[in-house]
């Protein structure tokens, strides 16, 4: 049997992926959907080259439009770096046929992360970078 090829944000499957080096075990993955679908587990953080653990991110809007950046320190951007590795993800995985990420993530947040104004304050709420970006590619994948 072909299983749908999935990806799962890491940290809902229990690594410890997370800025702060804890993870969102969601049992439910784990435990029941993993018979039914072929699972890759990806973190966008990792993956671009932020290390565990590390400083918090934010999605901004300026001048340039989207960017992913440290809350800290702005001047520290990872745009391109996350750039990089959703091609890096859409060429090594061409039968992606959904993906399940972690909610107000700034990489992973669906609908619900919160995206800043120059003056770092809270101005809507979209889409994380990483998914954004996958979205721009594959406009009618399943996304939970």
């Amino acid at each position: 049997m072909i299983l749908p090829q999935i990806i799962f944000s890491s940290c809902l499957m229990g690594e410890k992926v997370r800025h702060d080096g804890q993870h969102k075990l969601c049992s439910f993955i784990t435990d029941y959907l993993e018979e039914y679908v072929k699972p890759v587990s990806i973190c966008p953080e990792i993956g671009c080259g932020m290390s565990v653990p590390r400083p918090p991110i934010q999605v901004a809007h300026g001048a340039m439009g989207l960017r992913l950046r440290q809350v800290e320190d702005e001047r520290v951007d990872y745009s391109l770096d996350m750039e990089r590795f959703v091609s890096k993800t859409t060429e090594s995985y061409r039968q992606i046929s959904g993906m399940v990420m972690k909610a107000q993530s700034p990489s992973c947040g669906i609908h619900d992360t919160p995206i800043v104004n120059e003056k770092n304050r809270s101005v809507q709420y979209g889409s994380g970078y990483f998914v954004r970006l996958m979205r721009e590619r594959h406009p009618y994948m399943a996304l939970m």
